[in-house]
């Protein structure tokens, strides 16, 4: 007899393909759905995703605690924008006002020369995964580097630091946000 056990969902980075490998665990992937944070499809599956990318999976792990069966992959890149700061002695970069530390763990991307801390400069446009911290800041397990000349959009996740409801403001990191003109059913969650 073979005994399942459902985790509902489980958060980590992606360390290694050919299935997907979470903590330790190799999930089969073979029938998953492969989604984004607004949970659209990923055309390209599992290719869309890159070892370091923080994943979500929702499936069960089989009784030997080191396989199991991915029915969902969700990937979303937590933090896309403008580097607006550098602290080599500290580690840590500021991307739309959010720190971002940089360990000796993460990923960097194919459009980094050196894959370290010092081939990040000022201006850079990063996207990174990365795991949020009690102090705020995120803890970067992949950092890619783009450098196309398409415009995008920014994009910032994290925990709220700051909240004004009369102002319509709140604060990720020490970015601002205004959400005054955003949809009429948009209300921040507040615990």
């Amino acid at each position: 007899m073979r005994f399942l056990a459902l985790v509902s969902v489980l958060e980590s980075s992606v360390s290694a393909f050919g299935s997907i490998y979470i903590n330790g665990v190799k999930y089969n992937t073979a029938d998953a759905e492969f989604v984004n944070g607004d949970l659209d499809h990923l055309p390209n599956a599992e290719q869309d995703l890159d070892v370091g990318d923080v994943v979500w999976v929702r499936g069960t792990v089989n009784d030997d605690g080191v396989t199991g069966v991915a029915h969902t992959v969700i990937y979303d890149v937590d933090l896309v924008g403008i580097v607006g700061a550098i602290e080599p002695s500290t580690s840590t970069i500021t991307v739309l006002g959010r720190k971002v530390k940089i360990n000796s763990d993460p990923v960097f991307g194919d459009n980094f020369t050196l894959s370290e801390l010092s081939d990040i400069t000022l201006g850079d446009v990063l996207k990174v995964s990365g795991f949020d911290q009690s102090d705020g800041s995120l803890l970067a397990t992949r950092i890619d580097k783009d450098i196309s000349t398409i415009t995008f959009m920014y994009k910032i996740e994290g925990m709220i630091s700051a909240f004004d409801a009369g102002a319509a403001s709140l604060n990720i990191g020490s970015q601002v946000i205004n959400y005054a003109g955003f949809n009429s059913r948009f209300t921040p969650l507040i615990k």
